[in-house]
C-alpha cells in the first residue's frame, strides 16, 4: 500500500513538471490565464480553510502536488483552465460558506449538496453570472435566502431545499427567466407565496412544501404554461381550491396536503390535467363529491384525497386508470347508500394497484367478494371505520403481496378465513371491533411476518392457537373482548419480540405460564378480567421494560411476587383477586409508579406511608380489611400494637417446719417441695 502511495506521488509530481515544462514552451498561453487561474485557486483554498470536518478524506488531493483542475470535485474548462464546475455532493463536509466562493466567475455548476454547511447562504454567490445550477440542498444553511441571486441570470437550476432558511420568499427570484426548477422545501420560510413567481416562463418544477406559508396562492401562477410539477403541501395556505391552477395543463404532480384550502373541485379537473399523474390534496377541508372526469386524465395513478370533507358515491369509472395509489379515507363518501362499494369491483381492473384505502367513511353493504380479485400487488388496504357487512372472502389470500389488512370497526361476521394463513407477507392484520365469531385460526401462525395482530371486541371462542408462537417478529396481540377460553400456551412466551399483549375481558383459565420472564422486551400485558388462577409467577419480575402489569378481576392467591427489579414500572393492578400476605417493602421503593392498586385482596399488615403509599390520588387498598396504617386520607384503623409482656416470678412459699430434734426450720420451695 507505502508503495503504491508513493508511486501516485511520484506520477502527481511529473505532471506537475509537464505542465512547467509546457508553460515555458507557451509563455503567451500561460500569462493571459496565470490571473484568472490564480483567481480560481485561491477561491479553492479559502472554501477549503473553512472545512471543519472532512470525515472522508475528500479534499486530501487539495495540495501542490496536483494542479487544482484535478482537485476532487473539480472541473475546469479545457482551454483556460478556469473552474466550471464544482461538485462536492453527500461527501459529509462540514463548513461555512466563504464569500470567496463569488469570484468563480466561469463556474456553471455549484453542488454541495447532502453535506453539513452551515451559517448563511454568502451574498457574493449574486456575482456567479454564468451559473446554471446551484444545489445547496440537504445542508444545514440558515439566515435568509439573497434576493440578490436574482442576478444569477443564467440559473436553470435553484435548490435550496431542506435548509433552515427563514423569512419569506425573495419576489426578486421572479427576474430569473431561464430557471427550470427551484426547490425551496422544507425550510422555515414564512410570508406568502410571490406573485413575480408568475414571470418564471419557463419553470417547469416548483417546491416550496414544508414550510410556514400562508395566504393565496396568487392568479398570476396561471402563466406557468410549463409547469410539471407544482408542490406546496404542508403549510398553511388557505382560501378555495385555486382557479389558476386550472390553466396549467403541463401539470403532471400537484401537492396541496396539509393546508388549508375550501371548496369544491372543478367538475372538469380532469380534462384540465391531461398530463396528470399525482394528486396529493390530503388534510384540508374540500367539499361536494368527488369529479368522474378524473377518469379522463389517462395517465393518473396515483389519488390521495384523504381526510376532506367530500361525500357521494366514488365513481366506478375509475376502474379505467391504471391506479398505483388510491387514497379517499376519511371522508364522508358512501352516504350510507347499500351499493356505494360497488367501486370495488371496477378497481379489478387496476392491474398496478398498491394501496386502497377507503376507511373512515359512510360505506354500507357487503363486503363485495371482488376485493380478492384486485391486483396480486396490493401492499395495503384499509376498510376501517365504515358500516361494511358479511363475510371476509377466503379469496382474499389471493393477494400474496399484502402487507397490511385494516377492517377494523365494522360489522363483518362469520369467522376469520382459514386462508388468511396462506398471506405469509402480512405484518398487520387489524379485525378488531366486528362482529366475528368461530376461533383464531391456527393458520395465522404460518403468517412469519406478522408484527401486530389485533382481534379484539369480536365473539371469538376457544383458545389462542399456540400456533402464533411461529409469528417470531410479532410485537402487538390484542385479543381483549372476546370470549376465549383455555390457558395461554407457554409457546407464546418465547415470542422475543412482543412489547404489548392485551387478552383481557375473557374467560382464560389456569396458572399464567412460568416462563412469562423470557419476555424481556415486554412493556404492557393486561389480562384483567379473566378466570386465571394460582400464584402470580415470581419470573414476571424479569421483564425488565415492562411499564404496565394489569392482573385484575382473576383468582390469583398468594402474596405478592418479587417485582423490585422493574425500575420502569408504571401502573400495577392487582385488584379483585384472592391476594394475601403483607404488602413487599419493594413497592415504596420503585421510582417510577403512578399508579397502584391492590384493593379487594385480602392483605393484612401495616400500610407503609412513603412513595406511591404517600400519594392518595395514585392508590387504592379499598377492600382489605385486615391492612392497618397507612396516610391520614385512607381512612384505616390504627395498628394495634401490643406490649411484649414481662416475666412475672411466681412468689415463693415459706415452709415451717419443726423436725424430731425440736430444730425449726425455714426454707422456701417451689410446687410444694423443699
Amino acid at each position: 500500500m507505502a508503495s503504491m502511495m508513493k508511486l501516485s506521488k511520484f506520477f502527481s509530481l511529473l505532471a506537475f513538471i509537464c505542465m512547467f515544462i509546457i508553460n515555458l514552451s507557451f509563455p503567451g498561453y500561460a500569462a493571459a490565464d496565470t490571473l484568472g487561474n490564480e483567481t480560481d485557486k485561491l477561491a479553492l483554498l479559502a472554501f477549503k480553510s473553512q472545512i471543519t470536518e472532512d470525515p472522508l478524506g475528500v479534499l486530501a488531493s487539495w495540495n501542490d502536488y496536483f494542479h487544482f483542475c484535478n482537485w476532487t470535485g473539480v472541473t475546469c474548462s479545457n482551454e483556460q483552465q478556469r473552474v466550471i464546475s464544482l461538485n462536492l455532493q453527500g461527501q459529509r463536509l462540514s463548513a461555512t460558506l466563504t464569500s470567496y466562493v463569488g469570484n468563480f466567475s466561469f463556474i456553471n455548476l455549484l453542488d454541495l449538496s447532502g453535506n453539513s454547511f452551515h451559517g448563511e447562504i454568502p451574498p457574493e454567490l449574486g456575482k456567479l453570472g454564468r451559473i446554471q445550477n446551484l444545489n445547496l440542498s440537504n445542508n444545514l444553511l440558515g439566515g435568509e435566502i439573497p434576493p440578490v441571486l436574482s442576478n444569477c441570470s443564467s440559473l436553470r437550476g435553484l435548490a435550496l431545499d431542506h435548509n433552515y432558511l427563514v423569512e419569506s420568499v425573495p419576489p426578486e427570484l421572479g427576474s430569473l427567466s431561464e430557471l427550470r426548477k427551484l426547490y425551496l422545501g422544507n425550510n422555515n420560510l414564512t410570508g406568502s407565496v410571490p406573485a413575480s413567481l408568475g414571470n418564471l416562463s419557463s419553470l417547469q418544477e416548483l417546491d416550496m412544501s414544508y414550510n410556514q406559508l400562508k395566504g393565496e396562492i396568487p392568479s398570476t401562477i396561471s402563466q406557468l404554461m410549463n409547469l410539471q410539477v407544482f408542490r406546496l403541501s404542508v403549510n398553511n395556505l388557505s382560501g378555495e381550491f385555486p382557479h389558476a391552477l386550472y390553466n396549467l395543463t403541463s401539470l403532471e404532480f400537484l401537492a396541496l396536503s396539509f393546508n388549508n384550502f375550501t371548496g369544491k373541485l372543478s367538475n372538469n379537473i380532469g380534462l384540465s390535467y391531461p398530463n396528470l399523474q399525482k394528486i396529493w390534496l390530503a388534510y384540508n377541508f374540500l367539499t361536494g363529491s368527488i369529479p368522474e372526469s378524473f377518469s379522463n386524465a389517462s395517465n393518473l395513478q396515483n389519488i390521495d384525497l384523504l381526510h376532506n370533507n367530500f361525500t357521494g358515491k366514488v365513481p366506478r369509472s375509475f376502474g379505467k386508470l391504471d391506479l398505483q395509489y388510491f387514497s379517499i379515507g376519511f371522508n364522508h363518501l358512501g352516504s350510507g347508500e347499500p351499493d356505494g362499494l360497488n367501486f370495488i369491483t371496477s378497481l379489478t381492473n387496476c392491474s398496478n394497484l398498491e394501496l386502497l384505502h377507503i376507511g373512515d367513511n359512510q360505506f354500507e353493504g357487503i363486503l363485495p367478494v371482488s376485493i380478492a380479485n384486485l391486483s396480486t400487488k396490493l401492499i395495503e388496504i384499509y376498510l376501517e371505520g365504515n358500516q361494511i357487512n358479511g363475510n371476509i372472502p377466503k379469496g382474499i389470500s389471493n393477494l400474496v403481496n399484502l402487507h397490511t389488512l385494516f377492517m377494523r370497526s365494522n360489522y363483518l361476521n362469520g369467522t376469520i378465513p382459514d386462508t388468511l394463513g396462506m398471506l405469509s407477507n402480512l405484518g398487520a392484520l387489524v379485525l378488531g371491533s366486528n362482529q366475528l365469531t368461530g376461533k383464531i385460526p391456527p393458520s395465522l401462525g404460518n403468517m412469519t411476518r406478522l408484527i401486530n395482530l389485533f382481534l379484539y371486541d369480536n365473539h371469538l371462542e376457544r383458545g389462542i392457537p399456540s400456533s402464533l408462537a411461529n409469528c417470531i417478529q410479532l410485537a402487538i396481540i390484542f385479543v381483549s373482548n372476546n370470549n376465549l377460553t383455555g390457558s395461554i400456551p407457554q409457546e407464546l412466551m418465547e415470542i422475543q419480540s412482543l412489547w404489548s399483549f392485551n387478552g383481557s375481558h375473557n374467560s382464560m383459565t389456569g396458572p399464567l405460564p412460568e416462563n412469562i420472564g423470557n419476555l424481556t422486551h415486554l412493556i404492557e400485558i393486561d389480562l384483567s378480567y379473566n378466570k386465571f388462577s394460582g400464584g402470580i409467577p415470581s419470573t414476571i419480575g424479569n421483564c425488565l421494560a415492562l411499564n404496565i402489569l394489569l392482573l385484575q378481576g382473576n383468582s390469583f392467591m398468594g402474596g405478592i411476587p418479587y417485582l423490585a427489579d422493574l425500575q420502569n414500572l408504571n401502573y400495577l393492578d392487582l385488584s379483585s383477586n384472592n391476594l394475601s400476605g403483607k404488602i413487599p417493602p419493594f413497592l415504596v421503593n420503585l421510582p417510577s409508579f403512578l399508579f397502584l392498586n391492590l384493593s379487594s385482596n385480602n392483605l393484612e399488615g401495616e400500610l407503609p406511608v412513603t412513595g406511591v403509599f404517600s400519594n392518595l390520588s395514585a392508590l387504592d387498598v379499598r377492600g382489605n380489611p385486615k391492612l392497618c396504617g397507612g396516610i391520614q386520607g385512607l381512612h384505616l384503623p390504627l395498628c394495634y400494637r401490643q406490649e411484649p409482656k414481662k416475666a412475672q416470678r411466681k412468689p415463693l412459699k415459706l415452709i415451717l417446719v419443726i423436725d424430731k430434734y425440736n430444730f425449726v426450720l425455714i426454707g422456701a420451695h417451689k410446687k410444694g417441695r423443699l
